[in-house]
């Protein structure tokens, strides 16, 4: 872009372009994905570590996988501490049982 606008970077963008096919993409397990959770993940400030973990505590235990990132990042919780979803959950999980309606 900023050869665009005619900043010179001294980097060639076909050259960044082939190394992001060449080299990055083979290494990405998969591809870049934006949905709910990546979004509430971002919002709530947790580690990208938890998503995996929050998708199978929330199959798991029948919470909505963004509440549990939500409340992981209201408690700030971070790297390393991703068994807590599961208390989260199941706190999740007892609202729901006593009536209430859990978005987040």
């Amino acid at each position: 872009m900023f050869d665009k606008i005619g900043v010179k970077t001294g980097i060639d963008f076909f050259d960044i372009a082939d190394a992001a096919e060449d080299v990055v993409r083979p290494a990405m397990p998969a591809e870049c994905l934006l949905d709910r959770n990546a979004l509430i993940m971002g919002y709530s400030g947790v580690y990208s570590s938890f998503l995996k973990h929050a998708v199978r505590q929330s199959e798991r235990y029948g919470v909505p996988a963004s509440a549990l990132l939500y409340r992981a990042g209201q408690r700030k919780l971070i790297g390393g501490q991703e068994d807590q979803l599961i208390d989260i959950a199941l706190e999740i999980k007892r609202e729901q049982e006593n009536g209430a309606v859990v978005t987040h």
